[in-house]
């Protein structure tokens, strides 16, 4: 028995027309459109084009290859790409103009080793324990953080996290731990720049996680 043919029609006014609905509705200084996975399946370029469009002004995606797509397609919007191998090329991201999120000390020594100032997104784990720095080494990595910026090697482009939207009282809870690594940040004295802890659920259902920028997807 042959199967009926299925096809998926992607139409970028869609996208974007939910994209120009999240900004209405969660009023954020920055709002990140993620394009991962091939935009989800929607053509990552179709996406990021609809959603900058539509007044997004940052992208997220999960890893370089990702990052370098859409600046090969000539998408010059900022771009912060945060899931890295070992062989990631932290030097080419740089050049591009591709923001790094850095989840460990040793992913900030490579950042503040490529030569071309890259502007980094520091990633903590609040609670979601998926991946991010651990309050245990927060002390120390935000230490060479400021050395690193001090020296002119790095910029500081924001901070972030991920909740886990297992109850209300668990998203509370990551608000608070996200709050101590903003203040960690501050006692070096440095500014955290962009914070973003909110994906889409809690950007409409929790305010207090919005920040500067919601990433929604």
């Amino acid at each position: 028995m042959t199967r009926p043919l299925r096809e998926a029609r992607i139409s970028s006014a869609a996208i974007g027309a939910n994209a120009e609905t999240m900004r209405r509705l969660v009023p954020t200084r920055h709002a990140m459109a993620i394009v991962k996975a091939d935009g989800y399946g929607h053509g990552a370029v179709t996406a990021a084009r609809a959603a900058l469009e539509a007044g997004i002004d940052h992208l997220g995606v999960a890893d370089l290859d990702e990052a370098f797509e859409l600046r090969a397609a000539g998408i010059d919007a900022p771009v912060l790409a945060w899931l890295h191998d070992p062989e990631a090329d932290f030097a080419a991201a740089a050049e591009a103009g591709i923001a790094l999120g850095v989840s460990s000390r040793a992913q900030l020594a490579r950042a503040a080793a490529t030569g071309h100032r890259a502007t980094v997104h520091i990633k903590v784990d609040t609670g979601l324990s998926r991946n991010g720095v651990v309050e245990a080494e927060w002390g120390p990595l935000v230490e060479a953080l400021a050395a690193a910026v001090g020296a002119g090697e790095l910029v500081l482009g924001g901070v972030f996290s991920h909740l886990s939207n297992t109850s209300p009282d668990d998203d509370r809870a990551q608000v608070v731990a996200f709050e101590r690594f903003v203040d960690a940040v501050r006692s070096v004295g440095l500014e955290p720049g962009i914070r973003h802890l909110a994906a889409s659920a809690a950007a409409l259902d929790h305010p207090a996680a919005r920040y500067d920028m919601v990433r929604i997807g």
